[in-house]
């Protein structure tokens, strides 16, 4: 399988949400073509989520903090030092983000776990923190 189609088999994972209550691939290997890479874990309690602590670790050393929730949601409130980049526009706008580590969160979970995916397509370490009141 050459790269690109590698590259569109992990957009279309990383895109790929479930049915409210549909059970959420734990192994996106199992899905993959063989030799594609597995995806991380889905939802906020996969093992890639961090704990606030964590984060707040990960970020005093210099990551990045990506809220991935909306304009409207991040200008209601967000963390500090946070920059905004809603999930949906992370494919255009994956550029904006420092190099290096990245740290994201969202409202509930799902969208930073979206969020994680997608950057891993793109090569930065980036950790989950799942919802923003997990800080």
């Amino acid at each position: 399988m050459d790269s690109r189609t590698a590259l569109a088999l992990a957009v279309l994972a990383a895109c790929h949400e479930p049915a409210p209550g549909a059970p959420h691939a734990t192994d996106a290997a199992t899905h993959a073509a063989p030799g594609t890479p597995a995806m991380p874990p889905g939802p906020p309690s996969h093992p890639g989520t961090i704990t606030g602590e964590r984060a707040r670790a990960l970020v005093a050393a210099g990551a990045a903090l990506v809220d991935v929730r909306t304009a409207e949601e991040y200008a209601a409130g967000h963390l500090p030092g946070a920059i905004n980049i809603p999930v949906d526009e992370l494919w255009t706008r994956y550029r904006e983000i420092p190099p290096g580590q990245v740290v994201v969160y969202c409202g509930s979970g799902a969208r930073s776990a979206r969020a994680r995916r997608i950057l891993g397509a793109f090569g930065p370490e980036t950790f989950d923190l799942g919802a923003m009141s997990n800080w």
